[in-house]
């Protein structure tokens, strides 16, 4: 529920901003508070809340313009959901003595979960990449007509798994608060997985809950993320408590549940500070901010840019991202202009790379065309991502013989010939982007949709429409 949850919070944040008109960067705003908003509502976490709605559209950067508005809507909707439904926490609350925390043998076992917890994000990331990437392959090619069978197939396979595992389905988050309240209480924990013990059983419900997440989200199913991956990071975390930590540290397992789910969901979505935040607020335990600081940051260092939501990017919007929405402001304020569609617009002669060409290519073709970005296609023209500055920096640093199926390519947007050039802007404008890619109704390349051709274009039909009325005002 937290990931369509999110959605509608930032659903609210659009609508609000388009029955008051705001401007894009005011919109942009509006959506960050909506989500600071219902995740502080969910999870009981309005520090957290806010700083996960900032930091989260970036992989290396935080947005800092909308860390206050983000913190006055998260705080209101923690007060006005608390006054509703009561101030219980979605996780139980903890306390541990702050000696035992910060004892060298607690360290040295966070360090190690650290390193436990980049290891499987990585591995989560990989899994859900690929059965993604496999299921837009197969809507592309085999399902165009058909795309309701996609989600179909993702739901039979995330079934199948539910009737021996019941367990791995849904977000799990609730079950994740049983286990560390089992744990508090010194209960048994009722997990038995196919008569197997309780460290294989968890064991074998982390591996399948990976999946079920990744069939269900990645073939484009309803739901979310977010309590999916805080249930794998709590279940790490214990356990790594249960069959080792505890063995050499003061602290108990359920320690380590928090501090496995502030390291394993930040490192997976690159929001360290904000989950070690949300931790330490769901937990009641503040202390905890510390190690669950130190364990993410190291996992998200360790991970480095891979992350499990594909429209975050890098950095903040680059210096000739700014323009964007300048421009889109000018294409809606004209009459004729919003009529402009991307047919209008793309750039049909830009030189492409294959997926099977090597990096040395690429170079050469940069260097003899002057182009900042080579659209990457397959031998069919389906389009299997780009290079560009970024992605160009991360090739160097590895063989240039090496084919391009092995690097990490860049994501832009994808859009039709006929899309209208106002959700063209937008859509790069959310993605991070100051290009597109443009395909064909079959779902292969046609060109590249560029920025600056953009404002080439805004420019000619302004001077063509000053022109027009200064002939009009003559006759």
């Amino acid at each position: 529920v937290q990931g369509p949850s999110v959605q509608i919070g930032a659903g609210l944040g659009s609508s609000i901003a388009k029955f008051f008109k705001l401007s894009v960067e005011d919109r942009r705003l509006a959506i960050i508070a909506g989500i600071a908003g219902t995740l502080s509502a969910i999870f009981r976490s309005p520090i957290g809340a806010a700083l996960f709605s900032v930091e989260v559209l970036y992989r290396r950067d935080i947005e800092t313009e909308a860390l206050v508005p983000a913190i006055i809507a998260s705080m209101i909707s923690y007060i006005t959901s608390s006054y509703i439904v009561g101030y219980r926490g979605f996780f139980p609350k903890i306390y541990v003595d702050i000696k035992n925390i910060f004892a060298p043998d607690s360290m040295v076992m966070f360090l190690l979960l650290s390193l436990i917890s980049a290891a499987l994000a990585q591995f989560y990331i990989y899994v859900f990449t690929a059965i993604r990437r496999y299921f837009r392959i197969l809507e592309i090619k085999k399902l165009s007509k058909h795309r309701w069978i996609k989600p179909v197939i993702g739901a039979s396979i995330v079934g199948l798994i539910g009737v021996f595992i019941p367990i791995a389905l849904g977000g799990g988050a609730i079950y994740a608060a049983k286990i560390i309240e089992a744990s508090i209480n010194g209960e048994d924990v009722e997990t038995d997985i196919l008569g197997l013990g309780l460290l294989s059983s968890l064991i074998i419900l982390i591996v399948f809950k990976i999946f079920t997440t990744a069939f269900s989200v990645g073939s484009g199913g309803s739901g979310g993320l977010f309590a999916p991956s805080l249930f794998i990071g709590a279940i790490l975390g214990y356990l790594y408590g249960l069959g080792i930590a505890s063995k050499f540290s003061p602290l108990p397992p359920y320690v380590y549940a928090y501090i496995g789910m502030a390291s394993f969901f930040g490192a997976a979505t690159k929001t360290p500070i904000a989950s070690s935040f949300m931790i330490a607020e769901m937990s009641g335990s503040y202390p905890l901010l510390i190690p669950a600081l130190i364990t993410s940051l190291i996992a998200n260092e360790i991970v480095k840019n891979k992350s499990l939501y594909e429209a975050q990017i890098v950095r903040r919007v680059k210096p000739e991202l700014t323009s964007l929405p300048m421009l889109l402001e000018v294409v809606k304020k004209q009459n004729e202009l919003p009529m402009l569609k991307v047919r209008d617009v793309v750039n049909e002669e830009y030189a492409t790379a294959y997926i099977d060409d090597r990096v040395s290519y690429v170079i050469n073709v940069m260097a003899k065309t002057k182009q900042k970005i080579i659209p990457v296609i397959d031998r069919e023209g389906f389009v299997r991502g780009a290079i560009d500055s970024t992605s160009l920096r991360k090739a160097l640093e590895s063989s240039i013989d090496m084919p391009l199926s092995f690097l990490e390519l860049a994501n832009p947007p994808l859009l039709s010939l006929d899309q209208p050039l106002t959700l063209a802007i937008e859509e790069m404008i959310r993605r991070g982007f100051d290009y597109a890619i443009v395909i064909d109704e079959e779902g292969k390349y046609v060109g590249v949709l560029l920025a600056e051709d953009i404002a080439i274009t805004l420019a000619h039909y302004a001077a063509k429409r000053i022109g027009s009325e200064q002939y009009e005002e003559m006759e």
